[in-house]
């Protein structure tokens, strides 16, 4: 298959190509510098024909070569010059005889660089034929006279095709030593985890892919490893510009490294490290090749994102955790002076004062206020130590039963049931006590609060898929469904109208979320009006390898 300018697309024939293109152009030269002097110099004026009508074959060689495949040509080049060198001979009637013998050995010279084996031995074959019936066509030519020159073609013929075989032979060895060389280059680089490739750069700046490994493919998903040079088909478009400007650095010699998205068949993106090291020639240079390496980075560069986010997030909460401490401080002196006041206010109170009682209601709901301010307090105390949780090996169903055992009692006392399921053969978890016991513990005294008299809370543990799950399930008056999407936000009430002896301020489910998040957990509601509601907390389990190798330490320190 050729290009429009005759050229084919593989490298080792366009080079072929190439330089019979030269060899043309400079044997025209050769050949019309040689005529310019036949005309010049009386010597070789005889040679004038014959001059001149090798270098305007030539010439016109050279120009077909822009349309044609210069390589193709070489069969026609052979063919005409013999034909053209005959037709001289013969009007020279045989004067001509040493230029002919050079021209012939010029042709074979020439046709042997593109021509194969077998179409070179019939040319040679023509070249004597033609040489020995020299004395047919030309007249006054004997046969004696064309014995030494038929001689000296054989010769010089056999000798080209001895040189012809061996350089033949030589680089056929090197093709295959380069053929084995890139085969195991290209079989080490496919058995990477991502691919390399080797692109050309033409000397009129165009590229030109010379090979890729087949782990393209399996790392982008396209069949057509084209797309890596056309750009827009696989990077990002965000990533374009500097993508232009990495392949301007690397016309220029920079051997360099750059990170970039792709965007894979699947319509995945992902992140490729790509290296580039740049090939120079040595007498021009000029940038002749560059070769890359991918690696695929999305698994680092993702790892990368978090642990910003994460050092983000511990700053914030490094912050917020700072700010609450201060402002805890504070409100718990004047706390405390408020009840200090209030217990002394008590103590001064006449026994027989008429009003005593309204004032010690008034001072009770003091006292109410006071204990709910620092419950608050240890709410927002518990949202800045959230980020400096230490995790342990933590059995679920050891901690669902302690909640049920201390919060049994409050259940009778106020005609509710609290009932108790476990799954026996749950997995450990990664978790913190104290803070997962907090969260429980408000949804249970939730679940108290708003479940009628008669009615029963349920604490259960499940196993799933990977996943320990704990629910909190009650029979009371249930949320509106429109209402749901709210419970979570800061300082949300479903009634407002609550007081605050009958509910917090709407710190407590924001706080329950944000320790199961913090456990790499999720919650999750069911509820319906009259029906009641059914928290879900659900955590990842513990790796079934860190268990087996907390049990085999356990198992070494037995005595």
């Amino acid at each position: 298959m050729t290009e429009p300018n005759g050229y084919v697309r593989d490298p080792d024939a366009r080079r072929e190509a190439r330089f019979v293109v030269a060899l043309i152009l400079a044997g025209a030269c050769v050949m019309a510098t040689l005529a310019l002097l036949s005309v010049i110099h009386p010597l070789l004026r005889p040679q004038l024909p014959l001059n001149l009508i090798s270098s305007l074959i030539l010439f016109c060689l050279y120009a077909s070569t822009r349309y044609f495949n210069p390589v193709r040509l070489v069969p026609f080049v052979s063919i005409s010059g013999l034909v053209a060198i005959l037709v001289v001979a013969v009007y020279y009637q045989g004067e001509a005889g040493a230029s002919v013998l050079y021209f012939l050995i010029a042709i074979t010279f020439f046709s042997s660089l593109s021509l194969k084996p077998a179409q070179v031995v019939l040319l040679i074959l023509l070249q004597l034929a033609a040489t020995l019936m020299a004395p047919v066509y030309i007249a006054g030519v004997a046969f004696d006279n064309v014995l030494r020159p038929f001689t000296f073609l054989l010769t010089m013929n056999l000798l080209y095709l001895l040189v012809v075989q061996y350089r033949r032979r030589l680089e056929k060895e090197r093709r295959a030593e380069l053929a084995a060389s890139e085969q195991r280059y290209k079989l080490i680089s496919n058995m990477m985890s991502d691919y390399a490739f080797s692109t050309r750069i033409n000397p009129d700046g165009q590229w030109e892919r010379e090979w890729m490994t087949d782990s393209f493919k399996r790392f982008t998903g396209y069949d057509d490893a084209g797309a890596f040079l056309t750009g827009p088909n696989l990077f990002h478009p965000d990533d374009q510009d500097r993508l232009n400007m990495d392949v301007e650095r690397v016309l220029k010699g920079e051997r360099f490294t750059s990170d970039y998205r792709i965007v894979t068949a699947s319509g995945e993106v992902r992140w490729m490290q790509i290296e580039r090291i740049p090939e120079q020639d040595p007498t021009s240079q000029r940038v002749i090749r560059y070769y890359g390496i991918a690696h695929d980075i999305t698994e680092r560069r993702l790892a990368e994102d978090t642990r910003l986010k994460q050092a983000l997030e511990q700053e914030r909460m490094g912050l917020v955790r700072r700010f609450i401490e201060g402002v805890s401080h504070d409100f718990r002196t004047t706390i405390s002076q408020i009840e200090t006041s209030r217990y002394l206010i008590d103590r001064l109170l006449p026994s027989d004062l008429s009003n005593r009682a309204d004032i010690e209601e008034k001072m009770r709901r003091i006292q109410q206020a006071i204990t709910h301010m620092t419950s608050q307090l240890e709410s927002f105390e518990t949202i800045g130590s959230l980020a400096y949780m230490t995790f342990y090996p933590l059995d679920v169903n050891q901690l669902i039963k302690d909640i049920h055992t201390t919060q049994e009692h409050h259940a009778t006392r106020r005609g509710l049931k609290l009932s108790l399921a476990m799954d026996l053969d749950l997995p450990l978890i990664d978790g913190n006590p104290k803070e997962l016991s907090r969260a429980l513990l408000h949804l249970v005294n939730n679940a108290l609060t708003h479940t009628p008299k008669g009615g029963t809370i349920r604490l259960r543990s499940r196993r799933g898929k990977g996943v320990v799950a704990i629910d909190v399930q009650d029979t009371g008056k249930g949320i509106p469904a429109d209402q749901i999407k709210y419970i979570f936000d800061f300082f949300y009430r479903v009634d407002s109208a609550r007081s605050i002896e009958l509910g917090g301020v709407g710190l407590g489910l924001s706080i329950v979320r944000m320790i199961v998040e913090a456990h790499r957990g999720r919650i999750e509601v069911q509820s319906a009006v009259g029906e009641g509601t059914t928290f879900t907390l659900v955590f990842p389990q513990r790796p079934p390898s860190t268990v087996r190798r907390l049990n085999s330490q356990a198992a070494s320190n037995q005595p």
